[in-house]
C-alpha cells in the first residue's frame, strides 16, 4: 500500500439490538491533514479518521446474527486496529433508523 492511501482498520465489533444483526465498526485513517489556522500554516496532531460500519452476510447470503458461527469467530479473532485490505469506505451514508438522518458514517464495501 503507498505511504498516503487510506487504510480500513477495525475498530470495534457491535450488535444490533434491534434485529439481533451483527457489524464491525471500522475506521478509515488517511494522511496528516496540512492547513492553515488564523492564516498560519499548521497540520494536524492526528491523522484524520472517518468512522464506517462493516456488515456481511454468510456464504449462503443470509444475515449474520450476533450468535451465529460467523459472528463468533470474527469476535474472537478479529482485534481493534487490524487491518482490512479488501474493504473501503463507499460514498453511501449510514442512515439513522429512528430520524432517517445521515449520520457522520459510511458503509464499508469490498475493492
Amino acid at each position: 500500500m503507498e505511504k498516503n492511501a487510506k487504510e480500513l482498520r477495525v475498530h470495534k465489533h457491535c450488535v444490533n439490538k434491534t434485529n439481533n444483526t451483527y457489524c464491525i465498526s471500522v475506521v478509515e485513517s488517511g494522511v496528516l491533514i496540512k492547513t492553515t489556522l488564523a492564516g498560519m500554516p499548521v497540520t494536524s496532531s492526528k491523522q484524520l479518521r472517518t468512522f464506517g460500519l462493516l456488515s456481511v452476510k454468510d456464504g449462503s447470503g443470509n444475515k449474520v446474527t450476533a450468535n451465529s458461527e460467523l459472528a463468533q469467530h470474527f469476535m474472537s479473532t478479529l482485534n481493534v486496529g487490524d487491518l482490512l485490505p479488501e474493504w473501503k469506505l463507499s460514498n453511501n451514508p449510514v442512515i439513522d433508523m429512528e430520524t432517517g438522518e445521515e449520520t457522520s458514517m459510511f458503509w464499508a464495501e469490498p475493492i
